[in-house]
């Protein structure tokens, strides 16, 4: 069975890393960045089951946007 696979969007270190950790002690693959931008990049190269995203990110493309495009991709 395959293991369990998370893209974590948050641009707070602190939430970022908690969320990471918690995800992984129960034994899913985690993947994680700061920012809209680089979500983007790793979206448009493979495939996440779940995206956890902040709403309010820094830079130019907001957590609504990014979770609204990879869902049409």
């Amino acid at each position: 069975m395959d293991k369990a696979r998370v893209l974590i969007v948050e641009d707070e270190d602190i939430y970022r890393k908690i969320l990471c950790n918690t995800l992984r002690e129960h034994g899913i693959e985690v993947q994680a960045t700061d920012s809209g931008e680089e979500a983007w990049e790793l979206i448009k190269q493979q495939r996440f089951p779940v995206i956890i995203s902040d709403i309010r990110l820094s830079g130019n493309i907001s957590g609504m946007d990014l979770l609204r495009d990879a869902k049409e991709l």
